[in-house]
């Protein structure tokens, strides 16, 4: 009789210790969890708000370029309308301008 209680509470302890890190083994298992969704989530925040820098830096470099073609092509036109004015009666400052300008030889 004695001998079947001390199997019997032999059997509940190690029953009671598989129990005990069963459970130690779950609370550790949440917590890597939780950790690992709390980390992602902060990732993901950090995605986002790169993306939105992202985004906000390509519009303004959208604008910034636009606004120099535009200008660029404002020059490039009043450059011309120069020249116009410059050559317009000198047909050797226009032959001349086209040799020394792009190295071309002028024949007649």
């Amino acid at each position: 009789m004695i001998l079947l209680f001390v199997v019997f509470a032999k059997n509940y302890q190690d029953t009671k210790s598989i129990v005990d890190a069963h459970k130690i083994t779950q609370n550790s298992l949440e917590q890597q969890i939780k950790d690992l969704k709390q980390s992602h989530e902060t990732e993901l925040r950090l995605r986002d708000e790169a993306l939105e820098r992202y985004w906000i830096e390509m519009e303004d470099l959208q604008r910034r370029y636009d606004e120099k073609q535009k200008e660029i092509d404002r020059l490039t036109e009043e450059q011309k309308e120069a020249i116009i004015r410059e050559f317009e009666n000198d047909r050797q400052k226009i032959i001349d301008r086209f040799v020394n300008t792009y190295g071309i030889r002028y024949v007649e």
